[in-house]
C-alpha cells in the first residue's frame, strides 16, 4: 500500500479547482465591497484555508451596518452575496465597531457594538459558517445590554467552538466611570457566566481598552489601560478568568506597570505556558518608548519591575504589536520616531526572559524616506514575521509589507514590497497569515472617492501571486517537515536555484488530496513554507499520516508529514 501510494504521488498533475483558476490577485489588490457610502475599519482573522474572513463598517444604507466577506488563497470572494459583501447586521440604528476571529471549525465568529432604541449600546455576536450562513439567528445575540452604553470589543477563541468577549462598560456611571467586562459564549451562541458579563476592572477612576488572549484551559488573560492611581494617567493592569467565568487573581487585577508617566496602547499575546506577554507604549521619561512584561498563570510578573525597554532610542517609539514565534519568545514591532524627518518601522525579538535577541533598540523593518504607520505583524510559522503598514515614500499613504526572518533580517526587497499604490490614502491594515509563511492583507481604500474595502495576498517569497502558472526551476529541495509529528503548524524549507512558481499539494494516506495553495513567486535561495494542519474548509485535519507535494516550475518533491493532535 505504501509503495502504491508513493507511486501514484509521483505521477499525479497539478490540478487547480475551476474557482481557483478563475481568480487572482491584482497589483493593487482585490476589491471586496465598492458599495456606495463609505466602508472602513475592517477585522480579519484566518479562514484556515489560506484565505480570510474580512468585517467592516459599512453605511450604504445611511445607518452604520456591518458586512463581511470570506476571500480565498486565490482572491475570490465566496460567500452568497459575492457583490460587495454580506450582511452581518444591518436595519435601523448604527452596528459599529466589528472584530472576528476563527471558531476553530472553519467558522468566523463576529462581534460588534450594536445601538438600541434607546441610543445606548450594546455588545452582540454571530456565528457564520464557512459559506456566509449566520447560525445564532438573524440578528445575532446579545452579551450584555447593561444600562447606558458598551463599546471597544475584543474577542478570542474560548477553544471549544466558541469566545470569549472583553469590553469597556460604562453601566455604573453613565460614562463618567467606565470599566471592565467579558463573557463567553458557547459554540451554539448560548451566552455563558454572569448576566451582562463578569466584572474584571471595576476600580475608582476608568478602566478602559481590554485586550484579551486565551490561557490555554478555556479561560482568558485580559489586560487594560488604567487610571485608578490619580484619575488622569494611566497604568496597565491584568486579570485571569477561568472557563467557569470566575476571576483568579486580586480583585481589580494585577498590576503590570505602575511607573510614573502615562502607559497606553497595549497588545498581548499568549506566552506559551498558559501566561501572557504584553508590550505598550510607556511616557515615564520624555520621549514615549516601548516596554513589555510577561505574566504567569498565578498573576506574577516573571520580568523587571514595570517591565523591560524593548526600545528606549532617542526620539520616541508608539503603536507596539506583539506576535508569539516559538519557545516562548515574541517579535515587537512599533513605530519609530528615532530619525527626526520619518516614522519608521521597527522590530525586536525578546527571548522568554524578556532579553533582546536582536540589535539593541531593534531592526530597521522599513527606512524608507516619509512616514510610514500602522505596523501590523503576523508570526509567518517558521520563527519570523510578516508585517503590513501604511507607507507615505510617495507622498501618498500605500500598503506595503515585509518579512522578517528569525535572526532578525530582512527576506524581500529593502524597505518592503508595495501590496497597494492606488491614489489617495489608503487606511487601517489588519493582516492575517495564509498558513504557508505568507499573508493576506485588508485595507479600507478611497481609490475611487469615498473609501471601499480592497485586500491583498502576499506569499511566503514575497510576490503577489498574480498569476497561476509555472516557471523554470533546475533543481528543487526540500527539508523534511519540522516539527514531525506535529499539532498545530509544520515547516519545510525550500531551496531553489532561481525564480519559480511555487504550488503545495497534502494528501492524506489514501491519496485523496485534501489542501492545495498557490504560494506564489519564490525567489532564488531557501525559503520556509509553514503548514497549519487544516484542510481546504478550514477544518483542523485529524491525526494521521500525511503528504506535502511541492511543485516548483516542473519540478515536484514528497514529503512525509504525521498530524499528532
Amino acid at each position: 500500500m505504501k509503495h502504491r501510494l508513493v507511486l501514484s504521488l509521483c505521477v499525479l498533475s497539478y490540478v487547480v479547482h475551476a474557482d481557483h483558476a478563475a481568480a487572482q490577485w491584482a497589483t493593487n489588490g482585490n476589491l471586496l465591497s465598492g458599495a456606495l457610502g463609505t466602508q472602513t475599519d475592517p477585522a480579519a482573522a484566518p479562514d484556515g484555508a489560506g484565505g480570510a474572513f474580512v468585517v467592516w463598517a459599512d453605511n450604504r444604507s445611511g445607518d452604520w451596518d456591518i458586512f463581511a466577506h470570506r476571500v480565498n488563497a486565490w482572491g475570490a470572494v465566496y460567500w452568497p452575496t459575492p457583490q460587495n459583501g454580506t450582511p452581518v447586521r444591518t436595519g435601523v440604528n448604527n452596528h459599529t465597531d466589528p472584530q472576528v476571529i476563527n471558531d476553530g471549525n472553519g467558522n468566523a465568529i463576529i462581534v460588534w457594538v450594536n445601538q438600541n432604541n434607546n441610543g445606548a449600546t450594546d455588545i452582540y455576536a454571530n456565528l457564520f459558517d464557512g459559506s456566509g450562513n449566520f447560525l445564532w439567528g438573524p440578528t445575532g445575540v446579545a452579551l450584555c445590554q447593561a444600562q447606558h452604553d458598551q463599546h471597544s470589543p475584543a474577542v478570542i477563541s474560548d477553544g471549544s467552538g466558541g469566545a470569549i468577549v472583553a469590553w469597556t462598560d460604562a453601566r455604573s456611571n453613565d460614562n463618567a466611570q467606565v470599566d471592565v467586562y467579558v463573557r463567553r459564549i458557547a459554540s451554539g451562541g448560548g451566552p455563558q457566566w454572569t448576566s451582562d458579563g463578569v466584572a474584571i476592572g471595576t476600580s475608582t477612576n476608568a478602566q478602559t481598552s481590554p485586550k484579551l488572549i486565551s490561557d490555554g484551559l478555556g479561560g482568558a488573560i485580559i489586560v487594560w489601560e488604567d487610571n485608578r492611581t490619580d484619575g488622569t494617567t494611566r497604568d496597565i493592569y491584568a486579570q485571569r478568568v477561568n472557563s467557569a467565568g470566575t476571576v483568579q487573581w486580586a480583585a481589580n487585577g494585577v498590576a503590570l506597570v505602575t511607573a510614573t508617566g502615562d502607559q497606553g496602547d497595549i497588545a498581548i499575546t499568549a506566552d506559551g505556558a498558559g501566561g501572557a506577554i504584553a508590550a505598550w507604549k510607556d511616557n515615564r521619561v520624555a520621549d514615549p518608548h516601548i516596554y513589555a512584561q510577561r505574566i504567569n498563570p498565578s498573576g506574577v510578573n516573571q520580568w523587571n519591575v514595570d517591565g523591560v525597554a524593548v526600545c528606549a532610542a532617542v526620539g520616541g517609539q508608539i503603536d507596539p504589536q506583539v506576535v508569539p514565534v516559538g519557545n516562548g519568545e515574541v517579535i515587537v514591532t512599533w513605530i519609530d520616531l528615532r530619525i527626526s524627518t520619518d516614522a519608521n518601522v521597527y522590530a525586536q525579538r525578546l527571548n522568554s526572559g524578556g532579553g533582546a535577541l536582536w540589535t539593541p533598540n531593534g531592526n530597521p523593518v522599513c527606512s524608507a524616506t516619509g512616514a510610514q504607520a500602522l505596523s501590523r505583524p503576523v508570526a509567518d510559522g517558521a520563527g519570523g514575521v510578516v508585517v503590513t503598514w501604511l507607507d507615505g515614500r510617495d507622498g501618498n499613504f500605500d500598503i506595503y509589507a515585509q518579512r522578517v526572518g528569525a535572526g532578525g533580517a530582512v527576506q524581500w526587497t529593502t524597505n518592503g514590497v508595495a501590496l497597494c499604490t492606488a491614489p489617495n490614502n489608503q487606511g487601517n491594515p489588519v493582516i492575517v497569515g495564509d498558513g504557508f509563511g505568507g499573508a493576506i492583507v485588508a485595507w479600507s481604500d478611497p481609490r475611487n472617492g469615498l473609501a471601499d474595502i480592497y485586500a491583498n495576498r502576499v506569499s511566503a517569497g514575497g510576490s503577489i501571486p498574480t498569476a497561476i502558472g509555472r516557471t523554470p526551476a533546475n533543481t528543487l529541495m526540500a527539508s523534511h517537515s519540522s516539527p514531525n509529528p506535529f499539532s498545530a503548524q509544520t515547516t519545510i524549507e525550500i531551496t531553489l536555484p532561481g525564480e519559480a512558481d511555487v504550488n503545495v499539494e497534502i494528501f492524506d494516506v489514501a491519496g485523496r488530496r485534501v489542501r492545495a495553495m498557490n504560494v506564489g513567486l519564490v525567489g532564488a535561495g531557501t525559503t520556509p513554507l509553514a503548514f497549519d494542519g487544516r484542510d481546504e474548509r478550514g477544518h483542523p485535519l485529524p491525526s494521521g499520516v500525511y503528504f506535502c507535494r511541492i511543485h516548483a516550475g516542473s519540478e515536484s518533491l514528497t514529503r512525509k508529514m504525521v498530524i499528532q493532535r
